[in-house]
């Protein structure tokens, strides 16, 4: 079920938003219900608490069971040498 939400803004606020909206090619309350999506998204502890718990999984995999990629000092010392004009590895 939809619902009217009034919100009070100054006319260079409103003008603005329009702006916005024209540039995208959508109406203001398609704009405005995507900036309050955005809005939420940005403020959810929730995700964030995701991410954090994702790299610290990602931090307890042993080196060797992360994936096809060389452990870090390789990695670094291969991009190092290529700007010291050593030939490529």
């Amino acid at each position: 079920m939809s619902m009217r939400l009034q919100v009070i803004v100054s006319e260079s606020e409103a003008a603005r938003a329009r702006r916005c909206a024209e540039a995208e090619g959508i109406n203001l309350s398609e704009w405005v219900r995507r900036a309050m999506a955005l809005a939420e998204k940005a403020q959810s502890p929730r995700g964030a608490n995701e991410k954090l718990a994702a790299l610290r999984r990602l931090s307890d995999i042993p080196d060797a069971e992360r994936g096809p990629a060389p452990p870090i000092e390789q990695m670094l010392d291969e991009i190092n040498s290529r700007y010291e004009g050593k030939p490529g590895l």
